[in-house]
């Protein structure tokens, strides 16, 4: 028998998990929460006197 763990984030959905064996390839798919990604936002910051937005 074949054993291997992998840590992963905690800011997956692993109820929506999906996992599918193929001519001996495992593929598994654990999407990220929604609710993770609303919590940031990406906010231009603007040089005093310049016109052209900086990166952040």
């Amino acid at each position: 028998m074949f054993k291997r763990s992998i840590p992963l984030p905690r800011n997956l959905d692993y109820a929506a998990a999906d996992a599918q064996y193929d001519d001996g390839v495992l593929t598994v798919k654990i999407p990220k929460m929604h609710l993770e990604q609303e919590n940031y936002k990406k906010i231009n910051v603007k040089k005093k006197g310049k016109k052209e937005p900086m990166q952040a």
